[in-house]
């Protein structure tokens, strides 16, 4: 079955699961495992909705990430088929000694590649083994979705929520590709998405929006009190308007601001472009746009919500008050770590960039917001978090740097193994754990790595 299409291997995917459920009890559940971001979470929210649709009982965790141990943990339990989502390609070989019938539904590239075909019991749906590219064109949430249309059709209706993960993994920067934009095409053909011109600001009123917008980061505006209001009339704009209350002039003058701050900062082009245009709306949850709703997600994950996520996902009221409420908490957060780091000197190495993130739930996060609105997007970046004994990187790049070579996923799991640890992830966006005594020497071997794959002098 290697190097098929992905119509092949979700076919294989849903008549697993129906076999699954021939020779056991009428009780028996599905044990869904997914990662606990915005793409994690929504693939959770799809499958969950979808196994509901069957008639199906489920138990669904999402974590941080999958080891060996969590692997094993699974064994204990009575279920008739286990789904992963968002991870188990690097776990093949632990998953296939559980003895339960098991699906990966993953777009992170493989370990090893052995594709899980001699495994019966396992079907490996990886956008890499079937020819998609995992980095931009196809994520966990929308391999979630084709599996949940493959089981009943009624399932398009999930296509915004798949689209929000694709958002949430960055997947939509320069536009979608891959199998991300089949999906976006039929949701737009549907009518579950609506396009209009807008900007990338928190939703409310408008001289705040300013200041507790970080994505995009405005440096001198974001978190700065009164700061909001001061931009608006400079720029003749009348305060107190909402956000999505502007006029066609008012919104260009704004956008032109933001665009020419944001080219002085160095902010690459195809991050400079979403700020402002097209932005693409839905109604699932009442979000408003995809990237509010992937906003969302993320936020509960990192803020330990993930089961207030999936509840709001499957359409519980209250979870969905919830959940924007964690949008702000979590934003807050963001806003004040951001503004804390524009004061901070990133370390600069000869092909790397570093800082130390106090807290290593949100280091992926400001990395990617560092590299894009604060410090030089010409070297890759890493946030160093320390942990116990251990130190957590979270590195990040941009995609002229990645169409320079670089790739982070294949670096960090080099360098960490060196020094006993692991490390993966995609060539843009990637993490690892070391020994925190091995933290100036692995730092070293990373400037080594990327000098080579950037084919600059180590």
């Amino acid at each position: 079955m290697t190097g098929c299409r992905l119509a092949e291997r979700i076919a294989g995917a849903a008549k697993l699961l129906d076999d699954a459920f021939k020779n056991v009890p009428s009780t028996a559940s599905v044990r869904v495992v997914s990662h606990y971001d915005a793409d994690g979470i929504a693939a959770a929210g799809i499958l969950c909705n979808a196994l509901v649709r069957e008639g199906r009982r489920f138990h669904c965790s999402m974590i941080k990430g999958l080891s060996p141990n969590y692997v094993k943990s699974l064994a204990g339990e009575s279920s008739a088929i286990i789904i992963f989502a968002d991870m188990g390609s690097s776990l093949i070989k632990e998953i296939s000694e559980l003895g339960v019938s098991a699906i990966i539904l993953d777009h992170h590239r493989p370990v090893e590649d052995e594709a899980g075909d001699r495994h019966k019991d396992i079907v490996h749906v990886n956008a890499h083994i079937c020819g998609i590219d995992g980095t931009y064109g196809a994520c966990a949430s929308t391999l979630a979705y084709r599996f949940a249309e493959e089981l009943d059709k009624h399932n398009i209706r999930l296509a915004p929520l798949a689209l929000a993960g694709a958002v949430g993994d960055r997947q939509d920067i320069g536009g979608f590709s891959g199998y991300n934009k089949e999906v976006y095409e039929t949701a737009l053909g549907n009518g579950f998405l609506a396009r209009m011109k807008g900007i990338k600001l928190p939703q409310g009123e408008l001289g705040s929006a300013v200041e507790r917008s970080t994505d995009p980061y405005l440096v001198g505006y974001s978190g700065k009190k009164g700061s909001g209001i001061e931009l608006l009339k400079k720029l003749g704009i009348k305060p107190g308007r909402k956000t999505a209350e502007m006029t066609a002039e008012e919104r260009e003058k704004l956008s032109s601001f933001i665009v020419t701050e944001l080219i002085g900062k160095g902010t690459p082009a195809d991050w400079i472009k979403e700020v402002s245009g097209e932005m693409i709306y839905t109604d699932f949850m009442g979000c408003g746009t995809l990237c509010d709703l992937a906003d969302t997600l993320n936020a509960c994950g990192r803020t330990d919500r993930t089961a207030i996520a999936l509840a709001a996902l499957m359409g519980d009221s209250g979870a969905i008050s919830e959940a924007f409420a964690a949008k702000e908490e979590y934003n807050a957060m963001i806003l004040d770590a951001m503004t804390s780091l524009e004061k901070t000197d990133v370390v600069k190495m000869g092909h790397l960039q570093y800082f130390t993130a106090k807290d290593d739930s949100i280091a992926g996060v400001l990395a990617g917001l560092a590299i894009n609105y604060l410090f030089d997007p010409a070297l890759p970046i890493l946030a160093l978090s320390r942990v116990g004994d251990k130190v957590k990187v979270s590195a990040r790049a941009t995609k002229p740097l990645v169409s320079s070579g670089c790739d982070l996923a294949a670096s960090l799991s080099v360098a960490a193994e060196k020094f006993g640890g692991y490390g993966g992830g995609h060539p843009i966006a990637a993490g690892a754990t070391i020994p925190a005594n091995d933290e100036a020497t692995f730092l070293k071997e990373m400037e080594n790595i990327i000098a080579s794959q950037m084919g600059g002098k180590k």
